[in-house]
């Protein structure tokens, strides 16, 4: 076996970084009425992690949360996500792309999701058919073509929508 501190959490890693569970049954925080702006991103960040902080989410007046995810499609963000990589990919606008579709569906099985409600918040904006904020006006780095991802929409459907449709399709346990 190897020694007890063989499995020690580093220090300045993620894991070490993360919150402790609650304890002692106390209630968490209040939350703020809406999210805070986006903390500067770690190089180790996660694509996940650089996405979320891009989203806001307001408290309405009924108690209900609105959730806006247009920040995740800005120049910010991708330049954010970009920064995150550790080799710079050689299409790096269509790997932003597939990372936020690929995250959006679970199609790899890996990857894990967004919450249902940031979910389904961007999948209104990645259907529509206009190309993505980030790449507006903007040539491709390889081709020096326009970048027109987004410009056909999104057709697939997002992980926690296909759950959501599946249960409703499976028969009633008896």
């Amino acid at each position: 076996l190897p020694p007890a501190d063989h499995f020690a959490v580093p220090p300045g890693s993620r894991a070490e970084q993360r919150p402790p569970a609650a304890t002692g049954g106390q209630p968490p925080p209040a939350a703020p009425a809406t999210s805070p702006p986006p903390a500067p991103a770690s190089p180790d960040a996660t694509s996940l992690e650089v996405f979320t902080s891009f989203a806001r989410t307001a408290v309405l007046p009924d108690g209900s949360e609105r959730v806006d995810c247009a920040g995740i499609l800005s120049r910010e963000c991708y330049e954010r996500w970009l920064t995150t990589r550790r080799v710079t990919p050689s299409h790096p606008e269509e790997c932003f792309r597939k990372c936020l579709i690929s995250k959006v569906t679970r199609s790899d099985g890996g990857t894990a999701p967004f919450p249902p409600a940031m979910e389904a918040a961007l999948l209104q904006l990645l259907r529509r058919r206009e190309v993505w904020e980030c790449f507006r006006g903007r040539l491709d780095s390889v081709t020096g073509r326009p970048i027109n991802i987004g410009k056909k929409g999104m057709r697939s459907q997002g992980f926690h929508e296909r759950q959501r449709l599946r249960e409703a399709a499976a028969p009633p346990p008896e």
